[in-house]
C-alpha cells in the first residue's frame, strides 16, 4: 500500500519566512556601505559662548560671598576694573546691567510746572512715554517726537543708576516715570517753640545746628517751606533728578557735557597700601608700584651694631621701626637697605579708605 503524506497549510514556516527575508552576510555589508551617513549637527552656541549642553554654573562658595560683602569697596572697585580690562565676556555682561542709551533716559522737566503737580501721578507715567514715544497726528499716524536735550547725546552710554539731587536716593534713569521722590525745597531751622531744646545747654551738647542731620534730633528742627518736623517725608513729589537727565538748552547741554567730561577725566588719587604713595586709582594699569614683600630684619653683618650694648641701649629689635636707626636694618626679602628701591614690581592696592581728589 502507497503511503499518504499530509501537508498542513494552515500553519505557517516562520523558520523558513525568517531565513527567506534575512540577507546573506555578504548583502548586509552591501545595504550598509549604500546607505548614506547623516551628517553630524553642529552644537549651537548660547548666548554667554558656552555650548547649549554645557554644565550648569557652580554656585558662588560662600567664602568667596562674605569676603565680597566685607571686602572694602576701593579693593572690589579695583578688582571688578582689573576683570572688565582682562576678561571681556565680564566686561559686556556688567555694561549690560550697568550701561543704557541717552535716549533711553526718562527726562526730568527743569523749572516747569510738569514737575511741580504732586496729584498727577499717572499724568507723569504719561508724559514720559510722550517723550520717549511722541504722539499721533490728525491722520492717525505715529509721529516721533523729538528727544529734548539733556546732558549726553541720544547713543551716548550712561550709567543706569544715578543718586537723586533732591531725595539722595538711588534711582533707575531709564524707569524714571511715576513720581517717586518725595523732597523738601527748603531748608531746616531750629524749632524754638517746642520744649525739645529746654534742657539743652550749647556750652555742654554743642550747637544745636550741629545735630540737623542726626535722626534723633529730627523733631526739633522744621522745614522752612512746609513748617513740618525734619523727620517728616518731602512736602514736594516729582521724578527723581540727577545731572544726566535734566532737560536743558543746547548750550547748557554742552557746557554740562563738557563739565561730565572734564569731572570723569578729573584724576581720584588713593594711597597704596604697599609702597605707600599717592596714585590715580584710573590710571593703574602699569606695574609702577615698587615695594619689598618681606619684613624688617637686623643686618647683622652691618658695622652699626659693632658697639651697641644692649644691656644699656636696649634691644635693637625693639628699634626696627625707628627713623634713627635705619642703616641697622634690611629688607629679608632681598637684604636690601631700607630705603632701597621696592624689589617687586605690581599694580598699585589702595590703602582703606584713603581716596582722595
Amino acid at each position: 500500500m502507497m503511503s499518504t503524506r499530509i501537508i498542513d497549510l494552515t500553519e505557517s514556516d516562520s523558520d523558513s519566512d525568517s531565513e527567506a527575508e534575512q540577507p546573506s552576510p555578504a548583502s548586509k555589508s552591501i545595504t550598509a556601505i549604500s546607505q548614506p551617513r547623516a551628517a553630524p549637527q553642529p552644537l549651537s552656541d548660547v548666548r554667554n559662548g558656552s555650548r547649549a549642553n554645557a554644565a550648569p554654573a557652580q554656585d558662588v562658595p560662600p567664602a568667596l560671598i562674605k569676603a565680597i560683602n566685607t571686602m572694602e569697596a576701593a579693593r572690589l572697585r579695583m578688582y571688578v576694573r582689573e576683570f572688565c580690562r582682562d576678561i571681556p565676556e565680564v566686561r559686556d555682561r556688567l555694561a549690560a546691567q550697568t550701561l543704557v542709551r541717552g535716549k533711553d533716559v526718562i527726562r526730568y522737566h527743569k523749572d516747569s510746572d510738569s514737575e511741580d503737580d504732586v496729584d498727577s501721578e499717572i499724568e507723569s507715567s504719561e508724559e514720559g512715554q510722550e517723550d520717549r514715544n511722541g504722539n499721533e497726528d490728525a491722520g492717525g499716524t505715529e509721529r516721533v517726537k523729538p528727544l529734548r536735550p539733556i546732558a549726553v547725546e541720544d547713543d551716548e552710554l550712561v550709567p543706569l543708576y544715578a543718586k537723586c539731587l533732591n531725595c539722595k536716593q538711588e534711582f533707575d534713569v531709564s524707569t524714571n516715570y511715576t513720581r517717586e521722590c518725595h523732597w523738601h525745597t527748603g531748608e531746616k531751622e531750629l524749632y524754638e517753640d517746642d520744649d525739645f531744646w529746654a534742657d539743652h545747654d550749647d556750652q555742654c551738647h554743642g550747637d544745636p545746628y550741629s545735630f540737623r542731620d542726626d535722626e534723633d534730633y529730627a523733631e526739633g528742627f522744621k522745614w522752612s517751606c512746609c513748617d513740618n518736623l525734619g523727620g517728616d517725608e518731602g512736602c514736594k513729589t516729582t521724578k527723581h533728578k540727577a545731572p544726566v537727565n535734566v532737560i536743558q538748552s543746547i548750550e547748557v547741554g554742552q557746557i554740562n557735557k563738557r563739565r561730565a567730561e572734564e569731572e570723569i577725566a578729573r584724576p581720584v588719587y588713593a594711597r597704596c597700601a604697599k609702597c605707600e604713595k599717592r596714585y590715580d586709582i584710573n590710571d593703574n594699569t602699569t606695574e609702577e608700584c615698587a615695594s619689598h614683600p618681606g619684613q624688617k630684619a637686623i643686618d647683622d653683618e652691618n658695622e652699626y651694631w659693632a658697639d651697641w650694648d644692649d644691656q644699656c641701649h636696649g634691644y635693637p629689635e625693639t628699634l626696627v621701626h625707628d627713623p634713627e636707626h635705619p642703616a641697622g636694618f634690611m629688607w629679608d626679602c632681598c637684604d636690601g637697605a631700607l630705603d632701597s628701591e621696592g624689589c617687586v614690581k605690581a599694580r598699585h592696592e589702595p590703602l582703606e579708605n584713603g581716596y582722595k581728589r
